[in-house]
């Protein structure tokens, strides 16, 4: 006899959507955080008396009311709602990290910057891994299931219509539901005045101007420029950790944190300008999805390596950086998906 776990996962398709979601109000929320606190001189809610209220209380509240929206609600709108506040209120809790991790509760402990961009890092590859992982059969029929749901309540658009048919292509036939499931979907009518969450109404509007940029004849040549500008300012950056990094002496490289950190940023962004080249190089020979492929993996390496020790020598002050690279990134990223897409219009 066949031992069945006693917790059964069933995987939702939509879980990079709301992981990016979370990870995005989690990462903005503490840059925010930071910033409006650097420009407001710290200030302390509880004014001059023995209160203190850190803000990882409302984070911790926000989270809460994350769970129990969760906890309350059947419909898959809810789970967007959720992720936002949720990534919002873990955002607020984590920027107190510094506090967690000394003995005097130092907001200001010094690795602090490279501590929580590096769980960052590590927790949106952990959320990478779970998603490319291969789906169930069973996991199809359920989210199908899910979807056909939504018109109950009059929030399936035709587009989560289309994709419901499409998981119940991918679902097991032989399954007792199946047929059951195929029925219901039938019967789902889709919602055309449905309004998406607003998250989803701003991701689409951002695909427009770039959907449009794909289909122009200077697409090619906007890319190759913008990319020449980033290698270019990619270049300055090596060139600063460079000098900085020959102002320590050999023997000191190993005693002295920054200096480390400097030469292991200036090895990546080398492999960086290795990858920009290569891409630029198949932008040249009409290779344009080969070209954005490489030119995501240079900014893949940059934001997971280079900037991780940036953050760990320069703090915050490294977020300026960080900021272009994760624009160009969900820049480039949104144009891979355009141009996969007009390349199959074709």
């Amino acid at each position: 006899m066949v031992m069945r776990s006693p917790v059964r996962l069933v995987r939702n398709t939509d879980a990079g959507r709301l992981f990016d979601t979370f990870l995005v109000s989690s990462i903005a929320t503490v840059l925010l955080t930071r910033l409006y606190l650097s420009l407001t001189g710290f200030p302390q809610i509880g004014g001059e008396s023995n209160l203190h209220i850190a803000h990882m209380l409302p984070g911790g509240l926000l989270m809460l009311t994350a769970i129990l929206i969760m906890l309350g609600a059947v419909n898959r709108s809810s789970r967007d709602v959720s992720a936002f506040l949720g990534g919002i209120g873990f955002g607020l809790f984590w920027d107190e990290l510094g506090k967690f991790i000394t003995k005097d509760n130092d907001y200001f402990f010094r690795p602090t910057a490279g501590l929580i961009y590096l769980s960052f890092v590590g927790l949106y590859l952990l959320t990478r891994y779970v998603i490319r992982r291969s789906y169930h059969p069973q996991d199809y029929l359920a989210n199908a299931i899910d979807l056909a749901m939504e018109g109950a309540i009059g929030e399936l658009d035709p587009r989560e219509y289309q994709r419901a048919q499409q998981l119940l292509a991918k679902a097991d036939r032989s399954h007792p539901m199946y047929q059951a499931t195929v029925q219901l979907l039938d019967h789902a009518k889709p919602t055309q005045a449905y309004t998406p969450f607003f998250v989803d109404r701003a991701v689409a509007l951002i695909h427009k101007p770039f959907r449009r940029l794909v289909q122009r004849r200077e697409f090619a040549r906007a890319l190759l420029t913008l990319f020449y500008i980033y290698g270019l300012a990619l270049l300055c950056t090596l060139g600063i950790l460079l000098f900085e990094g020959t102002s320590h002496p050999i023997a000191q490289l190993l005693a002295n944190p920054t200096a480390r950190s400097n030469s292991i940023a200036a090895t990546s962004s080398i492999i960086s300008s290795i990858y920009i080249i290569w891409g630029a190089w198949l932008l040249q020979h009409r290779h344009t999805l080969g070209a954005l492929r490489r030119f995501e993996t240079a900014l893949l390496i940059n934001i997971f390596i280079t900037q991780v020790f940036l953050f760990f020598s320069y703090q915050f002050a490294a977020t300026v950086a960080l900021v272009v690279a994760l624009f160009l990134l969900f820049s480039v990223r949104i144009l891979l998906t355009e141009t996969k897409s007009n390349n199959s219009k074709v």
